[in-house]
């Protein structure tokens, strides 16, 4: 029963005997009894006698104990190394920025409560700075809109990027240039497959110092100079109220004057004909009749002159048809109107200058329809249809696995889109690229 404790105690008293600093030094002709029955039955004494006398009996010593119990030793501090390249932020796009993760927009407002004013809106995927991070809200600032959104619809720095690779928003190669070769291999002597221009984005394959390898369709890869593309997710800056409201106001006095322009034609019209009729009527043989017929005339061809004149001088106003009928038909119709006004990223405006997504976008709301803002989003509404099943007002996808670029089917081979900067809003061949999905919104 007492073994294992008596080995242990006879063990440090044997150390005790024959070290410096524990107890006397043993001389070298002194008589010590070392054998285990010796140490043993020094141990017995240690523990019947027990404190410091049975400990001075053995060592010849007082062992005194410290009253204060032995603080060890601090550690050394940890070395820390220096932050390399590797510790870094992966997504530099998203460093000290937001995206908002929902599924339509997010609204801007004044202050950190649900009542407040709205003073813009962030679409899904649109980008923001951080400017303060709260629990509940967070203040943020993006185009030129800032004010507070709630925390729980954000996702912040490399979550962002994880967040948008979920939901379809790979990184893409954007063409920032005015017209760029996608070659067949990575060399400038190989076969050009087509030209993409200013604002065109597709899917990244492979990227590399010189040239980036993209995803043109399903079936289709090719190559780009690294040099005119910008590497990065999709994203858009929000709109403020006042943008709404000035570009639903510049909307409005447009129409305004559109109806003004048409009420001045007609006007011109009538006169014109008054004037033909009269002068059929004075065109008679009778010699006075004649000169009256001559005076009106001259007036008459001066009205026409000066009309004439203003027409040319004055910049043709262009009109554009009220949202009318529920039929892809004439949604088709109300789109094609747009075709000439200008391209502009990250814009919905169908005068001002829209996107491909924003054209979209906007061209439904006015049929009161409310679409996604990005293309991937768009192309998964509706009803998916086949290409040999086109009907007007369906919606295209372009992309291969990532759609990034749609337009509105408007029958006869034929697609309205905003194309690119250069190009603006234009109808096309719908294969001039590969079509990777139609869906359709409205059935007609």
């Amino acid at each position: 029963m007492w073994f294992k404790p008596k080995a242990v105690i006879a063990a440090g008293l044997a150390a005790c005997l024959l070290f410096p600093g524990t107890g006397d030094m043993v001389r070298a002709d002194d008589s010590v009894d070392l054998s285990t029955v010796s140490i043993i039955s020094k141990v017995d004494e240690f523990i019947e006698k027990g404190g410091d006398e049975a400990v001075a009996s053995l060592t010849g010593k007082i062992i005194e104990v410290a009253e204060e119990p032995v603080v060890p030793e601090e550690p050394e501090e940890p070395v820390v190394e220096e932050a390399t390249e590797t510790d870094a932020v992966k997504y530099a796009q998203f460093d000290g920025k937001a995206i908002a993760a929902v599924e339509t927009e997010l609204n801007i407002r004044t202050e950190q409560e649900q009542e407040a004013e709205i003073i813009g809106v962030l679409y899904r995927c649109g980008l923001c700075d951080v400017i303060e991070k709260g629990d509940e809200w967070t203040l943020v600032e993006s185009g030129e809109c800032k004010g507070y959104v709630r925390t729980k619809y954000l996702r912040f720095g490399d979550d962002a990027a994880a967040w948008s690779i979920e939901n379809g928003y790979s990184e893409v190669a954007t063409v920032d240039a005015d017209g760029l070769n996608v070659r067949e291999q990575p060399d400038e002597e190989s076969e050009s497959l087509k030209v993409a221009y200013n604002g065109e984005y597709f899917p990244i394959l492979e990227k590399g110092d010189e040239w980036t390898k993209i995803k043109l369709s399903d079936s289709e890869e090719g190559y780009v100079s690294t040099e005119y593309v910008t590497v990065g997710f999709r994203t858009s800056a929000a709109v403020t109220m006042e943008e709404i409201l000035a570009a639903r106001k510049a909307e409005e006095e447009k129409k305004a004057a559109e109806e003004a322009e048409k009420a001045e034609q007609a006007k011109a019209e009538e006169n014109k004909e008054d004037a033909g009729d009269a002068e059929a009527k004075d065109a008679a043989p009778d010699v006075k009749e004649e000169k009256k017929s001559e005076t009106v005339t001259e007036e008459a061809t001066e009205a026409i002159t000066e009309a004439a004149t203003e027409a040319v001088t004055e910049e043709p106003q262009k009109t554009y048809a009220e949202p009318a009928g529920s039929a892809g038909q004439d949604i088709a119709d109300y789109a094609v109107q747009f075709v000439g006004n200008p391209y502009v990223y990250g814009g919905t405006s169908l005068t001002n200058g829209a996107d491909c997504s924003g054209f979209v976008m906007s061209v439904y709301a006015a049929f009161g329809y409310s679409l996604p803002r990005v293309a991937c989003d768009q192309v998964n509404r509706g009803v998916e249809v086949d290409m040999s099943d086109l009907q007007p007002g369906d919606i295209i996808g372009y992309g291969g696995g990532y759609i990034g670029h749609v337009g509105i089917y408007i029958g006869g081979g034929q697609i309205v889109h905003a194309a690119s900067s250069t190009q603006g809003i234009i109808t096309q061949n719908y294969d001039y690229h590969t079509p990777t999905k139609a869906v359709r919104i409205v059935n007609n």
